[in-house]
């Protein structure tokens, strides 16, 4: 995969999760999530929005400069598709964003 385009399957993933954590069935799955996972919920969602817009303005010399972070990110991108594909337990879908913010943040600095 091209820098390129795992720079914009990034991007779109972590749009896609942003949108599907706003929605009803999202909202449905907290009301019986525990505690614990509906405020890892929240800050992940965060993270997730913060690592979005921190990606959309950094160069792509910036993001991958080496193939174990491309190959990371390739990789949490598709472990969090199919946890929203899946979209059937919080835990599941927490971990996927996790997986990609944590690589993003590894990356790029989120907070100045």
């Amino acid at each position: 995969m091209d820098t390129v385009h795992l720079y914009t399957d990034v991007l779109k993933v972590l749009g896609d999760t942003l949108v599907r954590m706003t929605g009803p069935q999202w909202d449905a799955m907290l009301q019986t999530a525990s505690r614990e996972e509906r405020s890892k919920a929240a800050t992940l969602m965060m993270q997730a929005q913060t690592a979005r817009l921190t990606l959309a303005n950094a160069a792509l010399n910036e993001i991958v400069d080496e193939r174990q972070t491309e190959d990371d990110l390739a990789s949490g991108v598709r472990r969090l598709r199919e946890a929203l594909d899946r979209f059937d337990r919080v835990e599941q879908v927490l971990n996927g964003i996790s997986s990609v913010v944590s690589t993003v943040a590894r990356v790029i600095p989120l907070v100045a």
